[in-house]
């Protein structure tokens, strides 16, 4: 009896793990759209909607790359006391106009530390036309021009 059981358990084992495998199989299968047909995603697309919108997420991707490096770069001239080139280094992320704050705030502090009222503000309409709906960016932006009549410049 004891060879019976293990070989009804055995025969038990192999067939849980061929229906397991099975259907692995036929779920890669079906995850395939056929060629040239609509498929859902959300609704339907083609396969060449598909590709577009991979290109574009590719592209977003650089850029975003790109915005990063930019960033990293300004943070070391920051730390290095190269206070120009960090300026020059955000002014071309923020010229870009990917939607990341850092460079945007950090070009706001550099020119308010210099007095350069005018900058700060040019950034901050620069800003509020990336980030509309930014509060923070309108407040910073009713200081800076208390600041510009204030200063009388």
């Amino acid at each position: 009896m004891g060879t019976f059981f293990y070989f009804i358990l055995f025969g038990f084992i192999v067939a849980v793990i061929g229906g397991v495998l099975q259907g692995i199989h036929n779920s890669k299968r079906q995850s395939q759209p056929p060629p040239n047909k609509k498929y859902s995603l959300g609704g339907s697309i083609t396969r060449e909607q598909l590709s577009h919108i991979q290109a574009e997420n590719r592209k977003r991707g650089t850029v975003l790359q790109h915005c990063v490096e930019l960033n990293n770069r300004g943070i070391s001239y920051e730390k290095m006391g190269k206070i120009e080139d960090a300026i020059a280094t955000y002014e071309i992320n923020i010229s870009i106009g990917y939607t990341a704050h850092h460079a945007y705030k950090r070009l706001m502090i550099l020119y308010r530390k210099q007095k350069d009222y005018h900058n700060e503000r040019r950034v901050i309409i620069r800003a509020l036309e990336i980030f509309p709906a930014e509060m923070e960016y309108l407040d910073r932006l009713r200081k800076v021009e208390y600041l510009i009549l204030k200063s009388g410049i």
